[in-house]
């Protein structure tokens, strides 16, 4: 048996008091039947203002938009998992 997939469950420690990094709404990343632009274009500028404001507090760069295009501009920002469909194959997986 290969694990896939990891999975955390539990309750928050009420005692410590760490910032909740918000998500995008379910609308910015549920597609059903077609990719609209427009009301995605909102969703990320408003995630992205709101990221930016709990990056200043943590000192952080101030752009998510920047530091995700920086993440994944590169095979370097994978970490390894440009090979994971490779090594899932050698342990039996088929994958089409």
């Amino acid at each position: 048996m290969f694990p896939v997939f990891g999975l955390t469950v539990g309750h928050p420690d009420r005692l410590d008091d760490a910032a909740v990094k918000p998500r995008l709404p379910q609308e910015a990343v549920l597609h059903r039947e077609r990719y609209e632009i427009e009301p995605q274009d909102a969703h990320v500028h408003a995630y992205e203002e709101a990221l930016n404001a709990l990056s200043a507090n943590a000192g952080l760069p101030s752009s998510w938009v920047a530091r995700v295009a920086a993440r994944f501009g590169t095979v370097a920002g994978l970490k390894g998992r440009e090979h994971l469909r490779e090594a899932l194959q050698i342990r039996g997986f088929e994958l089409r």
